[in-house]
């Protein structure tokens, strides 16, 4: 694979060459890409989950609310005559 490096990139890897940290380039962006991929995981179950209601990630968006119908299908049971035939 070629890929075209910007010249901050290329000056990082001359670092971590001539540091001798890194025998190299390619040593250097498995190391980089492995921190980034490091980095890009949540740290803790409570980030992997939203805790926020289904309510609070719909309005959010704008989806509560958006669709015309009637306003009281919980509370009136009327609407409920007719369900489970």
């Amino acid at each position: 694979m070629k890929i075209e490096l910007s010249k901050k990139t290329e000056e990082a890897i001359g670092k971590g060459l001539s540091s001798g940290q890194f025998s190299t380039a390619e040593a250097f962006l498995e190391a980089a890409a492995g921190d980034l991929a490091e980095r890009l995981q949540p740290s803790s179950t409570s980030e992997m989950l939203d805790e926020r209601s289904l309510f609070e990630r719909l309005s959010e968006h704008g989806i509560i609310g958006a669709c015309k119908g009637p306003s009281d299908l919980s509370t009136n049971p009327e609407y409920m005559d007719v369900f489970g035939r």
